[in-house]
């Protein structure tokens, strides 16, 4: 295997600080996109909101002895979660939260 040059580790880094900005704008984006559609503060938004919440057991337990159905009831939250990140967690706190997709490069997921 050939060495590497200070050429091709700059344009290596380059690329991975291309590949993060166009990360970030993606998922800062998509937070966007996630307050357009479930902004609570309209009479529609907070429906929406709150018909979620009671489907995805956000404010109970997901627990069940059925392991399958506790898996169910599991991934309805995560769902929820999921939405309430784009809603309430800063950019430095998203980009946190999803870094591990942005090393894996599936960011647009």
């Amino acid at each position: 295997m050939p060495l590497r040059t200070v050429d091709d580790v700059e344009n290596e880094q380059a690329r991975a600080a291309e590949r993060v900005e166009r990360a970030k704008e993606f998922l800062l984006s998509r937070k966007r996109a996630y307050q357009r559609v479930f902004n609570a503060e309209t009479t529609e938004g907070f429906t929406v909101m709150q018909d979620l919440a009671w489907a995805a057991h956000a404010h109970r337990s997901t627990f069940d002895p059925d392991p399958i159905k506790a898996a169910y009831l599991q991934g309805k939250r995560d769902l929820w979660l999921r939405i309430q990140h784009h809603l309430s967690l800063d950019e430095t706190q998203l980009l946190a939260l999803y870094s591990d997709v942005f090393v894996k490069g599936g960011f647009g997921r």
